[in-house]
C-alpha cells in the first residue's frame, strides 16, 4: 500500500484480527474491478479461525464483497447467506454465528487524521491512545463521497419498511409512530449485544405477519458513541428514522 504509516501498524497489532478496515491508497498491482474504481482499497485481517485458515492456504490476499444482496441487510450466519443464494453461486464456509454483528469500523489514514468513514464496534475512543502517540486527530466523516458500499446513504434495508422510533419509553415511541398494523421490536440497552443482533431480529421481525416493522429505540443511545455503528446501520436501514 502506498499511504501505508507507522500508526497503521498500531492499529493493526492492537485490533487485528479483528473488526476494524483500513483504507489506503491502493499501488497499481490492485485491480480497479476490486476497488470500483476508486484509487483506494480497503484492507482487514478477520478474526474468523476458518476465515483465515481458508486465506493462508490459498496464500494470497483475497478480495471479499460482503455476502449480501446489493443494498439488503447483511448475514450474520450462514443459513442468511444460503437462504439468499442459491449453491450453484457460492460455497459457504461455517464458522458459526457473527461474533460482532455489524460491519468492521472504516478508517482513512488521512494528512494527520484518523477519519472514521463509517463507525463500528471499534470506537474513537478506543483509537485515542494510538492516535495521540502519533499526532493524530480523530474525526468522523462529514464528508459525502463514498469510499466503500457501507457509505451509501440506503444500505443494509430488510425486506419490509422499518421505521425506527427513538423515545425515551416504549408508550412514547408507539405515541410518535401511531400504527396498529406495525410490528415493534427492540435491541438490548448493551451496544455489544444489540449489534449482535441487529440484523437477526430485523429477518425476525420481516417474517411476523405485519406490513411493515418498527423499532424502538431509547433516546439516550443517541449521544452514546458505543452506538455510533448500529444507529448508522439503523439510520441506512430505515424508511424513517423518527426523534
Amino acid at each position: 500500500m502506498k499511504s501505508w504509516h507507522p500508526i497503521c501498524d498500531d492499529i493493526a497489532k492492537k485490533f487485528w484480527p479483528g473488526p476494524v478496515t483500513l483504507v489506503l491508497e491502493k499501488e497499481n498491482t490492485v485491480s480497479d474491478l476490486i476497488t470500483s474504481g476508486l484509487p483506494t482499497v480497503g484492507i482487514r485481517i478477520p478474526k474468523s479461525n476458518v476465515a483465515r485458515e481458508f486465506i493462508s492456504k490459498l496464500n494470497v490476499p483475497v478480495a471479499a464483497p460482503s455476502a449480501n444482496l446489493f443494498k439488503k441487510i447483511s448475514p450474520t450466519c450462514a443459513l442468511h447467506v444460503s437462504d439468499v443464494f442459491s449453491p450453484d453461486d457460492v460455497f459457504v464456509l461455517d464458522d458459526g454465528p457473527c461474533e460482532v454483528g455489524i460491519e468492521s469500523t472504516i478508517i482513512k489514514v488521512n494528512e494527520g487524521n484518523l477519519e472514521i468513514l463509517r463507525p463500528g464496534l471499534v470506537s474513537g475512543t478506543a483509537l485515542q491512545e494510538i492516535a495521540t502517540k502519533h499526532g493524530f486527530n480523530i474525526i468522523y466523516t462529514k464528508n459525502t463521497d463514498v469510499h466503500a458500499p457501507g457509505m451509501l446513504e440506503e444500505h443494509y434495508m430488510p425486506t419490509k419498511p422499518l421505521q425506527v422510533v427513538c423515545s425515551a419509553s416504549f408508550d412514547e415511541a408507539k405515541e410518535k409512530y401511531k400504527n396498529t398494523e406495525t410490528y415493534w421490536f427492540t435491541l438490548s440497552d448493551r451496544p455489544e449485544m444489540a449489534a449482535r443482533e441487529l440484523y437477526q431480529k430485523m429477518r425476525e421481525a420481516c417474517e411476523m405477519n405485519h406490513p411493515d416493522c418498527s423499532l424502538w429505540l431509547h433516546s439516550n443511545h443517541l449521544d452514546e458513541e458505543l452506538w455510533k455503528g448500529i444507529i448508522d446501520r439503523l439510520k441506512k436501514a430505515s424508511t424513517q428514522f423518527i426523534k
